[in-house]
Formats: C-alpha cells, sequence, structure tokens
C-alpha cells in the first residue's frame, strides 16, 4: 500500500506520454498515408483480436492470486502463477494465430472492397504478429500491477511507447504499415523483457522458476479467470463489431475518422483505468479483510470517477473543433459528431468503472459480464440497421446505446449485491477523500455540522 500513492503519480505520467505519443503517430500515419490507412490498420487489430475468443482464462486472473502471493511473500508461488504465461497463453495465442490466419483473410471480403481488401489480406499477418506481442507483453506487465509495482510498469510503459514513437517515424515513411507493426512489437518486446528484469530484480523470481510446471496453480488461476476472460472475450467482440460494422456500412475513411475520435474521447477511460490499476489491489485487500473500508473507499473513489468523468466529456465535446483541425488538417462535421458521441459514451464507462472493478476485485463476474454481452446484441442487432440507413453515424449511435445498456447492468446489480451506493453522496464522499477540504458548501455552519454528521 505505500506504493499507491508513487504508483498513482506515475499512472498519470504513463497517460500523458501515451497520450501524446499515440496521437503523434496517428497523425503522422494520416499525414504520410492517409486516414484510410489508419482504417485498415483498425480492422486488422479488430480481427486478430477474435483469437481472444478462444483463450481459456489462464492469464486473466493472476493479478488477483500475486496481490495475495505478495502479501504472504511466496516467492514460489509467485514464481508458480507467472509460469502460466509460459505453458498456458504463449504456445495458445501462437497455434491461435496460425489456426485463424487463414479463416481471417478469407473474412476480409466481408468488411473491406478493392485496394483495401489487397491491403488488409498483405497486412494480417503483420497485425497477427503486433497482436501476439501484445498480449505477451500485457500479461508480463500486469503481473507488476498485482505485486503492487504499478509505478514500475508505467516507468516501463513510457520508455517503450517512446521507443514506439521513434521506430515508427523510422519506418512508417518507407514501409508503410508493416513499418508501423515492427515498431508496435519493438514496443511490447521491450515492456517483455524489462518486466522480467523488475521481477527478478525487486522480488526475486528466478527465470528457472517460471520454468516449474505447477498444474494446481494453473488449474486454479484458470478455473477464477474464466470468469474475467467472458468479459474481455465480449467486450473485444464488441469492439470488433464496431470496426467491422462502420467498414461495412461507411467505408475505411470513416472507420480511420471514428478510430482517431474514439482514440481520443477513451483517453479519459484510458486514465481512469490506469489510475484504478493502483486501486484495483486495495479493492481486492479491503474485500477480503474489511467490508466496511471497502464500502467507505469505494464512495470515495466514485465520487471522484464521476466528476471526472462529466468534466472529461465536456473538455471532449468543446475541444473537438480544434482536435479535427489538429489530427485531420480541417474542421470535419462527420469527426464532430463522432467526438460528441464517444465522449458520451466514455463518460458513462468512466462512472460504471469503480462498480466493475470492485465487483471482479470481490470475484463477483456476472453482471459485468451480462452488461457487455447485452451491449454485443444491442450492437448486432441496431449497428447494421443504424449503419445501413444513415451510414458512419448510425453505427456511432448504436455504440453509444450499447455503452448505456453495458454500464446500466452492472451499476445497477453489482452495487446492489455488495450493497454500494448507485448514486454518490457528493458533501459527504467528497470531504472523506479530503478532496474539498476549504470548500465551503451553501447553507448555515449547522447545516454543514448536520450533513457531515
Amino acid at each position: 500500500m505505500a506504493n499507491l500513492r508513487k504508483s498513482t503519480v506515475w499512472s498519470v505520467a504513463e497517460f500523458a506520454a501515451v497520450v501524446v505519443i499515440q496521437l503523434f503517430v496517428m497523425r503522422y500515419i494520416v499525414v504520410v498515408l492517409g486516414v484510410g490507412a489508419l482504417g485498415i490498420w483498425s480492422v486488422l487489430m479488430s480481427a486478430a483480436q477474435l483469437a481472444r475468443f478462444f483463450d481459456l482464462g489462464a492469464s486473466a486472473g493472476t493479478g488477483r492470486f500475486l496481490a495475495i502471493a505478495s502479501l504472504e511473500q511466496n516467492t514460489r508461488q509467485i514464481e508458480n502463477i507467472l509460469a502460466t504465461i509460459i505453458y498456458i497463453t504463449i504456445p495458445m495465442y501462437l497455434s491461435l494465430s496460425a489456426i485463424l490466419f487463414f479463416p481471417l483473410r478469407g473474412a476480409l471480403a466481408l468488411v473491406l472492397k478493392d485496394q483495401a481488401l489487397i491491403e488488409g489480406r498483405h497486412l494480417l499477418i503483420y497485425a497477427l504478429c503486433s497482436y501476439v506481442a501484445q498480449v505477451l507483453s500485457g500479461a508480463f506487465a500486469g503481473s507488476l500491477i498485482g505485486l503492487h509495482l504499478s509505478f514500475r510498469k508505467s516507468q516501463i510503459a513510457i520508455a517503450a511507447i517512446t521507443i514506439q514513437a521513434i521506430v515508427s517515424v523510422a519506418l512508417i515513411r518507407r514501409y508503410g504499415l508493416p513499418g508501423l507493426a515492427i515498431a508496435q512489437i519493438a514496443n511490447y518486446s521491450f515492456t517483455i523483457f524489462m518486466s522480467i528484469l523488475i521481477l527478478r530484480m525487486t522480488v526475486g523470481v528466478r527465470f528457472k522458476g517460471l520454468l516449474r510446471f505447477n498444474w494446481e496453480t494453473i488449474r486454479e488461476i484458470m478455473a477464477f479467470g474464466v470468469g474475467i476472460q467472458a468479459s474481455s472475450v465480449a467486450w473485444g467482440a464488441f469492439e470488433s463489431s464496431i470496426r467491422f460494422i462502420m467498414s461495412r456500412f461507411a467505408g475505411v475513411e470513416q472507420v480511420g475518422t471514428y478510430e482517431i475520435a474514439y482514440r481520443i474521447s477513451s483517453q479519459a477511460r484510458v486514465l481512469a483505468f490506469y489510475v484504478s490499476q493502483s486501486l484495483a489491489p486495495m479493492f481486492a485487500s479491503l474485500g477480503a479483510t474489511d467490508k466496511q473500508g471497502l464500502l467507505a473507499f469505494y464512495r470515495q473513489v466514485y465520487a471522484r470517477y464521476i466528476l471526472f468523468a462529466v468534466a472529461a466529456a465536456v473538455a471532449i465535446i468543446v475541444l473537438s473543433p480544434l482536435t479535427s483541425l489538429i489530427m485531420l488538417g480541417r474542421v470535419d462535421g462527420i469527426f464532430l459528431l463522432f467526438s460528441v458521441l464517444t465522449a458520451l459514451g466514455t463518460m458513462a464507462h468512466i462512472v460504471a468503472s469503480p462498480s466493475e472493478l470492485t465487483a471482479v476485485s470481490v470475484g463477483l463476474f456476472r453482471y459485468n459480464v451480462a452488461g457487455i454481452f447485452a451491449a454485443l446484441i444491442v450492437m448486432l442487432l441496431f449497428g447494421p440497421l443504424l449503419g445501413y440507413l444513415f451510414h458512419g453515424p448510425g453505427v456511432a449511435s448504436a455504440v453509444l446505446l450499447a455503452a448505456l445498456i453495458a454500464v446500466s447492468i452492472p451499476l445497477f446489480f453489482n452495487n446492489g449485491a455488495l450493497n454500494l451506493p448507485r448514486l454518490p453522496a457528493f458533501r459527504r464522499d467528497l470531504d472523506l477523500a479530503g478532496l474539498i477540504e476549504s470548500m465551503r458548501w451553501p447553507g448555515r455552519e449547522s447545516k454543514k455540522r448536520s450533513v457531515l454528521e
């Protein structure tokens, strides 16, 4: 817990670095290759993510077990947990990529046309390699979070995204999108190497310990991870469906435009996610030892997240003309509409994230999974319909509708099951958090005292 403040600060630094560099790289791709190239790469990465459908959940639940092993200072058990990456995650994703290559290559004809289809089929192998590297780097970097070393993970991420930017600038103009794939793989490879090095130096993890096969640990993690994995698979399918449907009914140009708006709007959610990575071990520990402490902590986080969500959505919408001018070189009406719709969706996701995180920390998955599956069904039903009628804006509207449903279910049912408040009490909870010590709320002093009491 001593690393919580440090981890939060570094999470914000990581967020800032990732936002600036990702937007720089996206702008560079638009200038050099065109917005259509960005749309093609977005569709390909969505196709590569379909491998997650067959993930057995071995890496999804490691964070919780690592947090427990860390509290017990059990290095051998930490090694047993990390060995799941070696024996399950690596061979599984390599095999899935090989198996899915030809089916995905054929299926691209459903969402890409003409020259975009030719380019997409040529680039598919690069997208699959990049995605496998991303999964593995996420597994090793995620282990640092479970061991209360989120600040180290953030430091590695800042260095890695900087390497990606340098390699991107060096290779994209000459090699096109394959250069982007190589830059991403360089990022993920550096992350894997540094994560293992930090585990060795800080925790004492030995490489030969990572090669020790322990079926009991693997079985236990996979049993726990199935619930998380179901949610992850559904969410991956939901996000992939957005790009596929948008490409089908609006073309890769609008996919690229939407991708920029979506990436910018989602950065607020990414920031909330980075901060929540540091909070996850706290939720897990309080859920196991102090229910009243969990309730008080949840109230503080929930109130802050709501205020942040509203402020972020307003800022994204207000600044969207300037963003369009910077990223596209012009103020684009479709981009402005996409920005409004994605900002509202981001706001909803941020509001619900404390509830979803708390539920996962205590082992309650079903409502998170139900919300995402409901969103996927809504997207598959209304996405093609609205896309056929209104093209890109119709698909984006379907995304917003699905997002609102996705967050409403866990926010209502998780909080009811865990006896958590569904609505915040800003005066009480923000004061508890020490956020507004000097703020004077309207009303007499006696009323203020009675409220706080």
